[in-house]
Protein backbone atom coordinates (compact mmCIF):
# COMPACT_ATOMS: atom_id res chain seq x y z
CA UNK A 1 0.00 0.00 0.00
CA UNK A 2 1.16 3.54 -1.01
CA UNK A 3 0.15 6.59 0.45
CA UNK A 4 1.09 10.18 -1.03
CA UNK A 5 0.55 13.76 0.17
CA UNK A 6 -0.66 16.00 -2.97
CA UNK A 7 0.53 19.44 -3.71
CA UNK A 8 -2.95 20.49 -2.89
CA UNK A 9 -2.40 18.75 0.75
CA UNK A 10 -4.17 15.75 -0.36
CA UNK A 11 -3.52 12.69 1.51
CA UNK A 12 -4.16 9.63 -1.48
CA UNK A 13 -3.98 5.54 -0.97
CA UNK A 14 -2.04 4.62 -4.02
CA UNK A 15 -3.27 1.80 -6.30
CA UNK A 16 -0.49 2.09 -9.27
CA UNK A 17 1.99 4.24 -10.12
CA UNK A 18 3.44 4.43 -13.54
CA UNK A 19 6.74 6.20 -14.78
CA UNK A 20 6.03 8.60 -17.84
CA UNK A 21 8.09 9.62 -20.91
CA UNK A 22 7.27 13.14 -22.21
CA UNK A 23 8.38 14.95 -25.22
CA UNK A 24 7.74 18.00 -27.15
CA UNK A 25 8.89 17.69 -30.71
CA UNK A 26 8.28 19.98 -33.65
CA UNK A 27 5.78 18.99 -36.45
CA UNK A 28 5.18 20.19 -39.61
CA UNK A 29 5.97 23.79 -38.14
CA UNK A 30 3.88 22.66 -34.74
CA UNK A 31 5.06 21.46 -31.33
CA UNK A 32 3.54 17.85 -30.07
CA UNK A 33 3.25 16.52 -27.18
CA UNK A 34 4.05 12.84 -27.07
CA UNK A 35 3.38 11.11 -23.80
CA UNK A 36 3.55 7.17 -22.53
CA UNK A 37 4.10 5.31 -20.15
CA UNK A 38 7.48 4.11 -19.99
CA UNK A 39 8.21 0.39 -21.54
CA UNK A 40 11.12 0.14 -18.89
CA UNK A 41 13.32 1.77 -17.15
CA UNK A 42 15.65 2.14 -19.21
CA UNK A 43 13.77 5.40 -20.59
CA UNK A 44 14.42 8.57 -18.99
CA UNK A 45 10.84 9.10 -17.49
CA UNK A 46 10.10 13.07 -16.75
CA UNK A 47 6.66 12.31 -15.45
CA UNK A 48 4.60 10.05 -12.73
CA UNK A 49 1.12 9.17 -13.53
CA UNK A 50 -0.87 7.54 -10.76
CA UNK A 51 -3.87 5.69 -10.10
CA UNK A 52 -5.95 6.71 -6.96
CA UNK A 53 -7.37 3.87 -4.62
CA UNK A 54 -10.98 4.12 -4.80
CA UNK A 55 -14.00 2.64 -2.28
CA UNK A 56 -16.90 4.07 -4.57
CA UNK A 57 -15.90 5.65 -7.89
CA UNK A 58 -17.92 8.47 -9.03
CA UNK A 59 -19.41 8.29 -12.61
CA UNK A 60 -17.80 11.57 -13.97
CA UNK A 61 -14.84 11.94 -11.50
CA UNK A 62 -11.32 10.43 -12.71
CA UNK A 63 -9.32 9.33 -9.87
CA UNK A 64 -6.02 9.84 -11.58
CA UNK A 65 -3.36 12.68 -11.15
CA UNK A 66 0.00 13.09 -13.13
CA UNK A 67 3.30 14.98 -12.40
CA UNK A 68 5.71 16.29 -15.42
CA UNK A 69 8.45 17.71 -15.97
CA UNK A 70 10.38 15.88 -13.52
CA UNK A 71 14.36 15.15 -13.76
CA UNK A 72 14.70 11.31 -14.65
CA UNK A 73 16.56 10.99 -11.59
CA UNK A 74 13.47 12.66 -9.37
CA UNK A 75 11.27 10.00 -10.91
CA UNK A 76 13.85 6.94 -9.60
CA UNK A 77 13.77 8.46 -6.35
CA UNK A 78 10.15 9.02 -5.79
CA UNK A 79 9.61 5.37 -7.42
CA UNK A 80 12.23 4.29 -4.95
CA UNK A 81 11.00 6.08 -1.84
CA UNK A 82 7.67 4.73 -2.47
CA UNK A 83 8.73 1.14 -2.81
CA UNK A 84 11.36 1.08 0.41
CA UNK A 85 8.94 3.58 2.54
CA UNK A 86 5.58 3.33 1.26
CA UNK A 87 4.65 6.97 0.94
CA UNK A 88 6.09 10.20 -0.83
CA UNK A 89 5.29 14.20 0.14
CA UNK A 90 4.61 16.18 -3.11
CA UNK A 91 3.78 18.73 -0.98
CA UNK A 92 7.51 19.37 -0.55
CA UNK A 93 7.91 21.03 -4.39
CA UNK A 94 6.92 24.16 -6.09
CA UNK A 95 4.83 23.77 -8.83
CA UNK A 96 3.93 25.52 -11.92
CA UNK A 97 1.20 28.11 -12.47
CA UNK A 98 -2.08 25.88 -13.23
CA UNK A 99 -3.58 25.54 -16.98
CA UNK A 100 -6.13 24.70 -18.72
CA UNK A 101 -4.08 23.41 -21.45
CA UNK A 102 -1.08 20.80 -21.23
CA UNK A 103 0.46 22.98 -24.27
CA UNK A 104 0.69 26.23 -21.67
CA UNK A 105 2.87 24.12 -19.47
CA UNK A 106 6.86 24.19 -19.80
CA UNK A 107 8.35 21.01 -20.16
CA UNK A 108 12.28 21.20 -19.78
CA UNK A 109 13.54 17.69 -18.47
CA UNK A 110 13.05 19.16 -15.27
CA UNK A 111 15.28 22.37 -15.53
CA UNK A 112 12.03 24.24 -14.26
CA UNK A 113 9.32 23.74 -12.07
CA UNK A 114 7.09 20.10 -12.36
CA UNK A 115 3.37 20.41 -12.89
CA UNK A 116 0.77 18.49 -10.86
CA UNK A 117 -2.52 17.46 -13.27
CA UNK A 118 -5.81 16.20 -11.24
CA UNK A 119 -9.72 15.36 -11.65
CA UNK A 120 -9.56 15.40 -15.26
CA UNK A 121 -9.89 12.69 -18.20
CA UNK A 122 -5.60 11.68 -18.64
CA UNK A 123 -5.69 10.94 -22.88
CA UNK A 124 -3.26 14.03 -22.87
CA UNK A 125 -1.51 13.35 -20.17
CA UNK A 126 -0.97 9.43 -19.56
CA UNK A 127 -3.36 6.27 -20.85
CA UNK A 128 -6.43 6.53 -18.92
CA UNK A 129 -8.31 3.31 -17.73
CA UNK A 130 -11.80 4.43 -16.92
CA UNK A 131 -12.69 2.71 -13.39
CA UNK A 132 -15.53 0.69 -13.79
CA UNK A 133 -14.56 -1.58 -16.40
CA UNK A 134 -17.49 -0.98 -18.36
CA UNK A 135 -19.85 -1.84 -15.46
CA UNK A 136 -21.64 1.23 -13.05
CA UNK A 137 -21.84 0.33 -9.74
CA UNK A 138 -25.24 0.20 -8.57
CA UNK A 139 -24.75 2.21 -5.18
CA UNK A 140 -24.33 5.56 -7.64
CA UNK A 141 -28.35 4.98 -8.89
CA UNK A 142 -29.48 3.47 -5.61
CA UNK A 143 -31.29 6.31 -3.71
CA UNK A 144 -32.60 5.91 -0.13
CA UNK A 145 -35.54 8.31 -0.76
CA UNK A 146 -36.84 6.20 -3.72
CA UNK A 147 -38.94 9.11 -5.98
CA UNK A 148 -40.57 5.96 -8.41
CA UNK A 149 -41.99 4.92 -4.78
CA UNK A 150 -44.46 7.56 -4.50
CA UNK A 151 -45.52 7.26 -8.08
CA UNK A 152 -44.63 3.51 -9.29
CA UNK A 153 -48.75 2.82 -8.50
CA UNK A 154 -50.65 5.80 -9.70
CA UNK A 155 -52.56 5.10 -13.15
CA UNK A 156 -51.31 7.03 -16.36
CA UNK A 157 -54.23 9.72 -15.60
CA UNK A 158 -53.08 10.38 -11.92
CA UNK A 159 -49.65 10.41 -13.86
CA UNK A 160 -50.56 13.19 -16.07
CA UNK A 161 -52.21 15.13 -14.07
CA UNK A 162 -49.02 15.20 -11.58
CA UNK A 163 -46.78 15.62 -14.51
CA UNK A 164 -48.81 18.48 -15.85
CA UNK A 165 -50.32 20.73 -12.97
Amino acid sequence: MMKVLTPNSGLLQIKSVQPVVEERVIFNGAEQRLVQVAKDNKQNATGLYFEVEVNMPVVFACNNFFIGNLKPVVVNDILHKLLSDGHFDFAQFEYQKKSASPSEYTYDNGKSLPYFVEGTLMPTYAPFNFPFDGQIPKEIFEDSDDELADIKNMSDEELRAVTYA
